[in-house]
């Protein structure tokens, strides 16, 4: 082993199948010295005069050398010395051309599939499948099916895969067998228009509910006429072109119904014009609000949930849902409310800490017990320790040169790059950085250091090109191992289209990263961003995801603070896929100071200052929710958050921490919205197993009873005193070429054709049907050749000397 290493320092990039055997010539030289010197190897003559006593030294210098030469020679043949070549092979142009048979795809004319198989097999040979059938879209299963080494699919498909295999990963493992993906770049030929809402399912009575409408249209639609009844009382009837509106609406306690439908002329599909929602209307949540003075905060909240507020932790904290802690400093918090809080977050309930002039660093919250409930760690004013280390990765792999608007437009790299250059120029000078670039390899563009001490940096990016494969995982390493010893905070700012060889192998090392203390913050690249691993990433690894257009958020994270900025502050939404922050108006609110803390490295940082301070900040506590609210209850300092939609805010994070209201509740019936031919899972709450025709129940170490069913039959139905709605399959869901499908195929190296090129299909399966295999070409009859001309002449010289006398050995 130790051999093998040496040699490998040695002479890393040697064409050698055993590179240590040359090195064994140093032992057998040694070896063949000490022989030639030991006494039972003599010459002849040994007494002879020293005019041959110097013969005999010179010639056994030369036996010797010759030996040693000879030696060397056939250690290099034993370790395989080779070279590579490269053979065009020629092989078979054969494509399989798989044509989608399922509902869905009858908004596309379904003939070009069968006349495209026609045309191209007078040229190539040419396999023809039809998948997919009625209601069920099993478009990654077929192509599962149909993938081989060096294979090559076209699809005539709209792509939405609503069964089985997920694209994504059939595209990686097209690529896996060097097999191409391709698609026909189809138009609808006729039109459609579905219906769908988003809003709560479960909510709280006499508060205003948001629903939001939405329309897709296919083709040729411009107006539809929509039309919004809640409890059978119609709310909304209006002709429109709008994609999206929404209504709001208060509701009393128990089950109620919203029906959705859409009308137009020319619509194909009918199945998906009506949908049906419910929403179960509980109880206001019990919440306490522990305090000292008198809190604006706690006014706003009385509006929503059913408040009682002291200056005291009251013994029995399990008929609330959640806790609010005020402005209290750690002298009010004694160990034994710290022990009661910490049972009741366990059993699943929340709690909000929020800040002021006697809380945190103010309060003596730092180093504390308490502190280890919070989600930031306490720090002391004007002081931050370490350094913020920042290492930018950026992705050069093939799949970035693709053109991201087609013609002229930018190419994924170039975008990135920008992204990079630009999220580099706002960074601040006493941060340190390094630059990474990667595709399956990573590459250090540039050390870890600070970024005043810099230069050239920003012109090596630009430089950089894109080819070669995607591996996100080797790119992580890297920056790992560039952050693994650097002191204070530790980041990395991933900038990808999120496409990857090796998905597990890439959740993987952010799995890693969490443990090494390291944050990964995402930035998509480009409208065909696999999004899933890129949020999936950023989770793992405590981070952020944020789009193309979200860089001004990377600043908050680490870019430059104006001068003047100290004493009037800007509140900023980081993260906008939590459910605090997700689809909120961001505030349009000036506070004027703040706590200071830093979130701990699972804390979700979720607003901040423009200055990127943290003023919301959450995590889950075994069970239970805990928020960090570092300003003032809007005493002093954060008023304008209690304004408006500002205030929206706040209510989410207390919807946040109480979690499901009716788990207090002794009997509940929980039934999730589904859709025709889909499960719906049943929990039920009841001191007696519930009892339901056909439905079988079993009870989950948690105490609840639970079920799955498939519901048959549309619209609402009812299950153990529940209501809840079945809406149009799957297959109406989503219409139109689906976004993914242009992903799969360049994911795998496919292109996407109009169904008019068919010459440039055909040249593009026989290109593909050449392929170039590097052989390896041994070299070791040579050296032996070598060998034994030597050898040869060291017997002819020795014979030689021998006839005139002289002493051979």
């Amino acid at each position: 082993m130790a051999i093998d290493l040496l040699a490998y320092y040695i002479a890393p990039n040697s064409f050698l199948l055993h590179p240590w055997a040359p090195l064994l010539v140093i032992p057998g030289a040694i070896l063949l010295w000490l022989l030639l010197r030991s006494d039972w190897v003599a010459f002849a003559g040994e007494d002879a005069e020293p005019a041959a006593r110097r013969r005999r030294k010179h010639l056994r210098r030369f036996v010797f050398l010759s030996r040693t030469l000879i030696i060397l020679l056939l250690l290099i043949a034993i370790a395989s010395p080779f070279i590579e070549r490269e053979t065009l092979i020629e092989g078979d142009p054969y494509l399989r051309i798989l044509i989608d048979n399922s509902t869905s795809f009858g908004l596309f004319d379904q003939a070009i599939g069968g006349k495209l198989a026609n045309e191209i097999s007078k040229q190539i040979r040419v396999e023809t499948k039809y998948v997919g059938a009625k209601d069920q879209s099993a478009i990654g299963d077929a192509v599962l099916q149909s993938l081989q080494g060096d294979g090559n699919i076209l699809l005539v498909s709209d792509g939405q895969n609503n069964f089985g295999a997920d694209l994504g990963d059939v595209a990686l493992y097209a690529a896996k067998l060097n097999a191409s993906i391709s698609m026909i770049r189809t138009t609808p030929v006729h039109s459609d228009a579905r219906i769908y809402v988003r809003g709560p399912t479960k909510t709280l009575e006499d508060v205003d509910n948001k629903f939001t409408i939405h329309v897709d249209r296919v083709g040729n639609l411009p107006n539809t006429r929509v039309t919004v009844a809640i409890d059978n009382a119609v709310v909304l009837d209006k002709t429109t072109a709008e994609e999206s509106f929404v209504i709001t609406q208060k509701l009393g306690p128990g089950y109620h119904t919203l029906i959705a439908k859409v009308e137009a002329s020319g619509d194909h599909f009918i199945e998906n014009n009506i949908f049906y929602k419910t929403i179960k209307v509980v109880k206001k949540p019990n919440v306490f609000f522990w305090t000292k003075a008198e809190s604006p905060t706690y006014i706003l909240l009385s509006q929503t949930y059913e408040m009682s507020k002291g200056s005291a932790l009251p013994s029995d904290l399990m008929q609330y849902h959640a806790i609010v802690i005020n402005n209290l400093n750690v002298k009010d918090i004694t160990d034994t409310d710290v022990d009661n809080i910490i049972d009741f977050t366990s059993e699943g309930n929340g709690l909000i800490v929020i800040g002021g002039d006697n809380a945190f660093e103010k309060g003596g919250y730092k180093d504390s017990r308490f502190e280890e409930l919070l989600p930031v760690y306490v720090a002391e004013p004007g002081k931050k320790e370490g350094d913020i280390n920042i290492v930018v990765l950026i992705d050069i792999s093939g799949s970035q040169a693709a053109r991201t608007g087609g013609g002229a437009a930018a190419s994924g790299a170039d975008i990135g790059k920008a992204q990079a250059v630009s999220i580099i120029t706002d960074m601040k000078p006493e941060n340190k950085l390094g630059i990474v670039a990667f595709n399956t390899q990573g590459y250090e563009i540039e050390p870890l250091s600070y970024i005043s001490e810099k230069a050239g940096h920003l012109e090596k990016i630009r430089r950089l090109q894109p080819g070669g494969g995607t591996m996100v995982n080797a790119g992580l390493f890297k920056a790992l191992e560039i952050l693994k010893p650097a002191d204070g905070s530790k980041n990395i700012v991933l900038i990808s289209d999120g496409v990857t060889q090796l998905p597990q192998a890439t959740f993987d090392t952010a799995n890693l990263a969490s443990k090494l203390g390291v944050k990964i913050y995402g930035v998509g690249v480009g409208a065909t961003t696999n999004e899933f691993v890129m949020k999936k990433v950023t989770e793992l690894a405590n981070g952020i995801y944020f789009k193309a257009e979200q860089l001004d958020r990377v600043r908050i994270l680490f870019g430059k603070t104006e001068e003047g900025e100290a004493k009037r502050f800007t509140v900023s939404i980081l993260d906008g896929n939590h459910f605090i922050t997700e689809d909120i108006t961001p505030p349009n609110a000036i506070i004027t100071g703040y706590n200071i803390v830093v979130p701990k490295s699972t804390g979700s940082s979720l607003f901040t200052t423009q200055v990127g301070d943290p003023i919301v900040t959450a995590w889950r506590y075994g069970l239970g929710r805990i928020v960090a609210y570092t300003t003032d209850d809007g005493t002093n300092l954060a008023g304008e958050m209690l304004s408006g939609e500002n205030s929206h805010a706040i209510t989410r994070m207390m919807n946040w921490a109480i979690g499901d209201p009716d788990r207090t509740s002794e009997v509940f019936v929980d039934v999730e919205d589904t859709r025709i031919g889909s499960p719906t899972k049943v929990v039920v709450k009841s001191p007696e197993p519930p009892k339901a025709e056909g439905v079988a129940f079993f009870k989950t170490p948690d105490g609840l009873y639970r079920a799955t069913i498939y519901p048959s039959a549309l619209g609402f139905n009812k299950l153990v005193d529940a209501t809840f709605a079945v809406n149009y399959a799957e297959e109406f869901a989503d219409l139109g070429i689906s976004p993914t499908l242009e992903k799969t195929v360049i994911g795998s190296g496919g292109s996407i054709y109009e169904a008019d090129q068919v010459e440039k299909i055909v040249a593009q399966v026989k290109s593909r049907s050449k392929r170039s295999v590097i052989k390896k070409v041994y070299l070791r009859y040579p050296f032996v050749i070598a060998a034994l001309i030597i050898l040869l002449a060291e017997i002819a010289i020795r014979r030689l000397t021998g006839k005139r006398g002289q002493a051979p050995f």
